[in-house]
């Protein structure tokens, strides 16, 4: 199985994430685990470089056989 960490935005783009994209990948093997991006309870936007780089850096070192990617809806 591979794990993807998708760092998200906000509550909605983490919805859109267990909504529409974990149910597709789980059965091509795939695990995504979604969170909001910062501190817990954070409403999510403006979102910059370092801080996103925060987040992935803790998730990847945190994890060393996964991967990351960064879900916004534009």
């Amino acid at each position: 199985m591979i794990r993807v960490h998708v760092i998200c935005e906000g509550h909605t783009e983490e919805m859109f994430v267990n909504e529409l994209l974990v149910a597709p990948m789980i059965s091509r093997g795939i695990i995504l685990s979604p969170a909001k991006i910062g501190k817990p309870g954070h409403k999510g936007g403006n979102v910059n470089y370092p801080r996103l780089l925060v987040d992935i850096r803790q998730r990847l070192l945190g994890d060393t056989n996964c991967y990351c990617t960064h879900r916004k809806i534009v």
